[in-house]
C-alpha cells in the first residue's frame, strides 16, 4: 500500500484485517496499514482501494523509469 502524506510518499503493508459488523448489521472491513515510517492506520474500504491504486501507480512508474 502508498499514501502520500504532507509531500512525503510512504509505503506500508497489511498487518491485520478486521471484520466487524456496522449499526446497520452490515459486515464492513477495516485494514491495518503499518508503514515504513513505524506508522499505523486503518483503512476503510474505500481508502484501501485509494492506498492499491497509488501503490500500483508507483510500482509502474518505477518499472517504466527502469
Amino acid at each position: 500500500m502508498a499514501k502520500i502524506f504532507k509531500g512525503a510518499f510512504y509505503l506500508g503493508e497489511v498487518t491485520e484485517v478486521i471484520e466487524d459488523v456496522n449499526k446497520k448489521g452490515k459486515k464492513i472491513k477495516w485494514w491495518r496499514i503499518k508503514y515504513e515510517d513505524g506508522d499505523e492506520e486503518d483503512l476503510d474500504e474505500k481508502e484501501m482501494k485509494s492506498a492499491r491504486k497509488l501503490y500500483v501507480s508507483a510500482a509502474r512508474s518505477k518499472i517504466s523509469n527502469s
